[in-house]
């Protein structure tokens, strides 16, 4: 399992698409905001080992980590 995740969606209740796995931050960070800056999904987030340490989402917090 990829310790970086890569999540989107347009959904506010679910979290829908895993857009990338990596074991690289930089990798995962540069994806994570490519898609924001893309308009293309309302919500991204970036998982660590099962945590969100990135998130745009109000309703999905980042843990410090």
């Amino acid at each position: 399992m990829a310790a970086y995740e890569v999540w989107a969606t347009n959904d506010p209740f679910e979290w829908t698409q895993c857009l990338l796995e990596t074991d690289d931050r930089q990798q995962a960070t540069a994806k994570a905001q490519a898609l924001f800056e893309s308009n293309k999904f309302r919500f991204i987030a970036i998982d660590h080992d099962g945590n969100t340490i990135w998130s745009n989402d109000p309703d999905t917090p980042a843990e410090d980590n």
